[in-house]
């Protein structure tokens, strides 16, 4: 905080707490002459509602005994007797509090001591004469109606009748008319007394505001001057932060792009080498293919950490096998397990022709870290797997739960809550296992934008248990029935062990209708495909990805050379990659689509290293039918064969 800053900051505390010591004081002046002159007006009204009920009350007994000589009926006698005692007993307590004789007379002294002189002056005070007629009363109502003594009383009964209602009511009649008269006195006083008030709290305000606010507003002022000036070069800092972080992002773009070109060289050509074998070389194939993934996982981890702190952590969705989404990180992992000479155990009970909707990419970078963390932070023991649908047979969603369960080094219990925030992994843990510590903060953006949940359980020295759960959609082909379902053909071999079902992960033989159905996929003549890339290596790996399907290949090394062999020749599919020289992909394709050739229709398939449906959006609308990210697979490239190649073929036979 600058000195200026202080400074106002001291100025205005100042100040404000006089403004308001001074504005609380005058609210509490006015408050409390407010409360009294309402407690005067309350104890007002009590001493006026007391001599009213004298008045009421005298008259009441007058009227009982005047009852009680013309009823013949006894019950009505006896309940006007009861009532009688009942008045006279509430009129002497309120003649006690009148004359100053009650605990309760000091509420409403001030009110009542103008009534003092009525109730004690004269040879026979008033006082006097209340309670002689209040006793009258009383021996009236302890007699027995019809007796001698009742008939005796007679004079008593009129005398107590009279006096009801000349005497009695007439004097209280008259402090009726005193309190009147005092009210309407005080009623003056109060209205003098709210104006001055009114005009202090007026004159308190002007003097707040000439002596405290007007200066305020001036250093206010200033301040607000010295803001505009600041947010000024804040907004230019702003704006060159803005830039660099839109320089950040260009760099990760091309960084991805640039890292994963070659990265899908090795990929390729390794797969390719892999696919020609008895090269007696498959244990160094698959650590090659191990690695590989573990790099690529790594680079995406990066790169979407990048994105999450941006806020643009996109899905993609589509129609996917879930078994198979599932199987492919298992399979790539289990080699590094072996390696580590600890058991890898998957029980995967899911359907081959569960087809859900969701991004299959995201949800096997899910399964790649977490099982990938259970292997890394596991010296000895097992990491077992179990992957399961909770389905509900009749409804359109389904729910998708996977346990990892290792025996590692586990999570100390203080560590629990924050193990899914970002690269939050204690220094010890990264000497010993390596990693960034991003993939479970990945893991847990990923699984919230599917709508799903991740938890862990740990004890620190025997292993850790993390559970996913991710509610999926069923694409419309699994909510056909059975016999019309796609079925997948995916089969995972299980052995038993120590009496526990062992998922090996690798994919058995195909069976006679499976290569019977593969066959029947693709055209038998083999078909043409124009594979446009301007990196020779990546050429070379698409052209080694589609031949053994049965492909006939020509390339392009750019956007204007794709167009040109569009426009001179038929092709059955076209591999696209996004950033080129001279012309990109996007332009190309767009030329492609909008010209007359004879690939007007033709499946264009992109090729991207941008990872992400951030990036991907918008190729659809300019005519890219699919999208395959970089680095491609065999199993990948294969099933895009089949889908749009087929696709095209049984379109061309149903045209014909």
């Amino acid at each position: 905080m600058t000195t200026a800053t202080e400074k106002l900051r001291r100025i205005f505390n100042l100040r404000y707490a006089i403004a308001i010591a001074l504005l609380a004081a005058a609210a509490c002046a006015s408050f409390g002459l407010n409360y009294r002159l309402s407690m005067m007006d309350t104890n007002r009204a009590i001493a006026f509602t007391l001599i009213s009920a004298q008045q009421t009350d005298s008259q009441r007994i007058a009227f009982l005994i005047t009852s009680i000589e013309t009823s013949d009926d006894p019950v009505e006698i006896e309940s006007y007797f009861e009532e009688m005692r009942m008045t006279i007993s509430r009129m002497r307590s309120n003649h006690d509090i009148l004359v100053g004789a009650s605990s309760e007379s000091a509420r409403i002294s001030r009110f009542i001591a103008p009534l003092h002189e009525i109730y004690m002056s004269g040879e026979t005070p008033f006082d006097i004469r209340v309670r002689y007629f209040l006793e009258q009363a009383s021996d009236i109502s302890r007699l027995d109606y019809g007796t001698e003594e009742w008939a005796a009383s007679a004079g008593m009964r009129e005398e107590v009748i009279t006096a009801a209602k000349d005497n009695i009511l007439q004097t209280h009649a008259l402090m009726s008319l005193i309190l009147e008269a005092q009210a309407i006195r005080m009623n003056s006083v109060e209205k003098g007394m709210g104006i001055i008030a009114w005009l202090a709290t007026l004159a308190l305000i002007a003097l707040i505001t000439l002596l405290i606010f007007r200066p305020l507003v001036r250093h206010v002022l200033k301040a607000v001057t010295e803001m505009e000036d600041a947010q000024t070069v804040a907004s230019e800092a702003e704006h060159a932060a803005n830039e660099a972080k839109e320089a950040k992002g260009h760099f990760f773009q091309a960084a991805s792009h640039e890292l994963k070109t070659p990265l899908n060289a090795i990929v390729g050509m390794t797969d390719a080498i892999k696919e020609k074998g008895d090269l007696g070389l498959d244990v160094e194939l698959e650590q090659i293919i191990a690695a590989s993934d573990q790099l690529l996982n790594l680079l995406n981890n990066i790169l979407d950490t990048h994105r999450l702190s941006d806020g643009h952590l996109a899905l993609d969705e589509r129609d996917f096998a879930l078994r198979e989404a599932v199987e492919r990180p298992l399979k790539r992992i289990m080699s590094l397990a072996e390696a580590k000479g600890i058991d890898f155990k998957a029980h995967i009970e899911i359907d081959d022709d569960c087809i859900v909707e969701g991004d299959a990419q995201r949800l096997e970078q899910v399964i790649t870290n977490l099982v990938d963390n259970a292997v890394k932070f596991t010296n000895e023991g097992e990491v077992t797997i179990d992957a399961k649908i909770i389905d509900d047979d009749e409804g359109p969603k389904t729910e998708f739960s996977l346990c990892v369960k290792d025996t590692g080094v586990g999570i100390p219990e203080e560590d629990l809550e924050t193990i899914f925030e970002q690269a939050v992994v204690h220094t010890s843990m990264l000497s010993r296992n390596g990693g960034l510590g991003v993939g479970l903060a990945l893991v847990r953006a990923i699984a919230s934008s599917m709508g799903g949940s991740i938890d862990v359980t740990s004890v620190e020295g025997e292993g850790s248990t993390f559970t996913l759960s991710l509610p999926m959609k069923k694409s419309a082909e699994s909510m056909k029935p059975k016999a019309e379902a796609a079925v997948s053909e995916t089969s995972v071999e299980e052995t038993e062990e120590d009496g526990d079902a062992v998922a090996t992960t690798e994919a058995g033989e195909p069976t006679t209708e499976e290569k019977k159905e593969k066959a029947e996929t693709l055209p038998a003549g083999g078909f043409d495909v124009l594979i446009v890339d301007d990196n020779m290596a990546n050429r070379m790996v698409a052209e080694a990805l589609v031949k053994p399907l049965g492909a006939r290949t020509e390339m392009a090394a750019d956007g204007r050379q794709a167009v040109d062999a569009a426009n001179e020749k038929q092709f059955d599919l076209i591999l696209m990659d996004i950033s080129m020289p001279v012309m990109d992909g996007v332009k190309a394709t767009q030329m492609i689509r909008q010209s007359d050739g004879p690939n007007r229709e033709t499946p264009i398939i992109a090729l991207t290293a941008h990872v992400g449906p951030g990036e991907w959006s918008g190729l659809g609308e300019v005519g890219f039918n699919d999208i395959l990210n970089k680095p491609v697979r065999k199993e990948v490239i294969q099933r895009c064969a089949e889908k749009w190649v087929r696709r095209r073929d049984v379109e061309t036979e149903k045209a014909a």
